[in-house]
């Protein structure tokens, strides 16, 4: 079974190529890698929260994606800002989150975190 760790890891894969196109190319680049670092921090920082011990890493994955890009966002181009939330929306349906109970599980681990 995947980690955490390679959650990220294929979330940040799925999404860096896409970004690539965006304007700011230099820029985006640091500031995904800046995104994937502070994701990894946080999942290493919730194997200590026993809550999310009955999560699905895949989910504490994404929701530390999604926390880091928050962290990070000012630091990016509009387009580039769009380009990553198309990412995130796209990422969104492939984990199957598009209903209301994966936007729940996602938007309440996101706020734990």
């Amino acid at each position: 079974e995947a980690s955490k760790v390679d959650y990220v890891d294929i979330i940040m894969n799925y999404i860096i190529p896409r970004m690539e196109n965006c304007s700011y190319v230099m820029r985006s680049s640091e500031l995904l890698e800046k995104i994937k670092e502070l994701a990894l921090l946080q999942i290493q920082l919730s194997d200590f929260e026993a809550s999310f011990s009955s999560r699905r890493q895949s989910i504490v994955a994404f929701a530390a994606v999604c926390n880091a890009f928050e962290t990070k966002k000012a630091g990016m181009s509009q387009s580039n800002k769009e380009a990553f939330y198309d990412c995130i929306k796209s990422v969104m349906r492939i984990m199957s989150l598009s209903d209301s109970s994966g936007r729940d599980e996602l938007g309440s681990t996101i706020q734990e975190l």
